[in-house]
C-alpha cells in the first residue's frame, strides 16, 4: 500500500505536536524548578502536593495564631508583674501606718502614696494594649475597661474568654478578666487607704491586711497560669515548626525536579523537535516538486 506524501505531512504534524508538548512540558519543568507541571504527570504525587499544601497553610496559620497567643500572653504577664509590685508597695506601706509610733501627719502622708498607687493600678488596666485591643476588658477589647467613680473602681468589660486556636482541636484562653483581678486588687487597697486615713490600726492591722495578702495570693496564681500557658505555647510552636519542616521537605521530594536532569530532558526534547520541524520541511518540498511534477 502505497502513502501518499499528503498522509506522511499529516503524520509528521502530529509528531511535530507531540514533540512540541513535550518541549513545552520540559522547558516548563527548567524554568519552574517542578516535576508535576500537570495532575496527569504524576496523579498520586499532585493529590499528595495538594494535601501538603493545605496542611502547610494551616501550619502557618497556627504559627501565626501562636505568636499572636505568646505575645499576648507576655505583655498581660508584664502588666501582672507591675501590679505585684504596687500590691507589695501597698502592703508595705499599710504596715508602715498600721505601727503604733505612726503620727497623723505619717499616716496622711502614707494614704496619699496609696492614693498614688491606686491610681498607677488603673493606668495598668487601662493602658496594657495588645496593638489598639485593650486586653483586661474581656471581650470588650475597643474600649478602655475601667473608670474610677468616687472611690469605687468601675469596670466596663465582660467576663469573656478570648480563646485563639493554637493547634489542630487545641483552643487556649491567652486573656485575664480585669474583674474580678484588678477590680479586688484596687478595692483592697482602697480599703486600706480609708483605714490609715480614718487612722483604723485595728482592722487596717486584721482585715486590710489580710484582704490584700489574698489579693496577692491571686495576683501569683494568675501570674502562675499565664506563665505556664506561655511555655505550653513554646511547646506546641517547637513541635508545629518540625512539622512545617517535614511537610516543607516532603512536597519538595515530589513537586521538585532535579535541575540538571531536566536540563538534559530540555535539550532532547529540544534536539528531536527541530530535528521534526526540518523533516517537515523536506516533506513539504517534496510534496511541492511531485504537485510540479
Amino acid at each position: 500500500m502505497r502513502i501518499s506524501t499528503a498522509q506522511m505531512l499529516n503524520a509528521m504534524q502530529q509528531v511535530m505536536e507531540r514533540n512540541y508538548e513535550r518541549y513545552h512540558l520540559a522547558q516548563q519543568t527548567v524554568i519552574t524548578g517542578k516535576r508535576i507541571q500537570r495532575p496527569s504527570d504524576d496523579p498520586f504525587g499532585a493529590s499528595l502536593g495538594i494535601t501538603l499544601h493545605r496542611l502547610l497553610q494551616e501550619s502557618e496559620q497556627y504559627q501565626r495564631n501562636l505568636k499572636t497567643a505568646k505575645n499576648f500572653l507576655s505583655i498581660t504577664d508584664v502588666a501582672l508583674e507591675n501590679l505585684n509590685d504596687l500590691v507589695r508597695q501597698a502592703k508595705s506601706l499599710a504596715i508602715q501606718a498600721a505601727t503604733d509610733t505612726q503620727n497623723p501627719e505619717g499616716r496622711a502622708a502614707i494614704a496619699q502614696q496609696i492614693g498614688q498607687i491606686l491610681a498607677e493600678i488603673v493606668s495598668i488596666g487601662n493602658n496594657t494594649t495588645y496593638g489598639d485591643r485593650f486586653i483586661f476588658g474581656g471581650l470588650q477589647t475597643l474600649k478602655a475597661p475601667f473608670s474610677v467613680s468616687g472611690d469605687t473602681l468601675v469596670y466596663h468589660g465582660d467576663h469573656g474568654n478570648l480563646n485563639i486556636e493554637v493547634s489542630p482541636a487545641v483552643v487556649m484562653s491567652v486573656n485575664v478578666q480585669g474583674d474580678p483581678l484588678i477590680t479586688g486588687i484596687y478595692n483592697a487597697i482602697a480599703q486600706i487607704k480609708r483605714y490609715v486615713e480614718t487612722s483604723d490600726i485595728e482592722n487596717l492591722s486584721r482585715e486590710g491586711l489580710q484582704e490584700l495578702q489574698n489579693q496577692l495570693d491571686n495576683l501569683l496564681r494568675t501570674r502562675a497560669v499565664v506563665g505556664s500557658k506561655v511555655q505550653q505555647i513554646e511547646m506546641i510552636q517547637q513541635r508545629i515548626e518540625k512539622r512545617h519542616v517535614d511537610f516543607t521537605e516532603l512536597l519538595s521530594s515530589i513537586e521538585d525536579a532535579d535541575i540538571a536532569d531536566a536540563i538534559t530532558r530540555l535539550k532532547m526534547a529540544e534536539t528531536t523537535y527541530h530535528v521534526t520541524l526540518a523533516t517537515m520541511a523536506r516533506l513539504g518540498n517534496l510534496s511541492l516538486l511531485d504537485f510540479l511534477a
